[in-house]
């Protein structure tokens, strides 16, 4: 069986009680075994890198970003405007 990379965002706990939003790459699906002591929950998997970092710019406390399918869509939307400049 072939594997491949899957694309991952962690929310990792900061020390003044916030969260810091990580993106990580995995051959496996993230579990509490395998992630729980450095994350407290993940998002993905994404199709692409592209939408994996427009997540972790642009996701933190956004509420049009809610689903990896929303970051996916705002990620290809924005970088076609960037293109068209």
């Amino acid at each position: 069986m072939n594997k491949r990379v899957r694309f991952y965002v962690g929310y990792e706990r900061t020390e003044s009680g916030g969260y810091n939003l990580i993106p990580f790459d995995s051959i496996s699906e993230p579990t509490q075994e395998t992630f729980g002591n450095r994350f407290f929950a993940v998002i993905g998997a994404f199709k692409t890198r592209r939408g994996q970092k427009f997540f972790v710019r642009c996701g933190k406390n956004n509420p049009h970003l809610q689903t990896v399918n929303d970051a996916e869509f705002y990620a290809k939307h924005y970088a076609k405007k960037e293109v068209s400049r």
